[in-house]
């Protein structure tokens, strides 16, 4: 078995997501401002064209992660799995999950203002994310209460 802090895993799995995912949110409100400008003399049409082109860029992102995490889990199936410190990663679903929120709140409101279907999509991503990953503390708590009930006693 190998752990957690000896591999890139769960835990460093679950930041590159979230590195990407926060790029792509600073892009996305940076696309939205984009968007709201009026047509000038380089872009006759306006923006608008930016919007779809970014959502491709984003999918493909989220697919070469989706394939990272694919193999890392195989990988780590075939070892015989990882041990996993709890301490570190219930912190690190605590912010995050708080993060996931406000995000999802400040881009509802904005994606609301621009009218950008890019910035709807990245709130509810967002908020998807927030949700599993209360879902996921529930079942970890559950998961630790069930391995101290099962303990063998000397």
């Amino acid at each position: 078995r190998r752990s957690c802090s000896s591999a890139p895993c769960g835990i460093f799995g679950c930041t590159y997501f979230s590195v990407i995912d926060v790029a792509m949110g600073v892009l996305g409100l940076w696309i939205a401002r984009l968007v709201t400008r009026e047509a000038d003399r380089r872009f006759q049409y306006g923006y608008w064209h930016i919007e779809p082109m970014s959502l491709a860029f984003y999918g493909g992102m989220l697919m070469v992660l989706c394939v990272y995490a694919f193999f890392d889990a195989l990988g780590s199936l075939l070892d015989g799995g990882r041990e996993v410190d709890l301490g570190p990663a219930i912190a690190y679903a605590l912010v995050m999950t708080v993060a996931c929120f406000a995000m999802y709140f400040y881009e509802r409101r904005t994606s609301r203002a621009a009218n950008s279907q890019f910035l709807h999509l990245d709130a509810q991503g967002w908020f998807e994310k927030g949700r599993g990953l209360l879902r996921s503390a529930r079942w970890t708590d559950a998961r630790v209460d069930s391995a101290k009930d099962h303990r063998p006693t000397a």
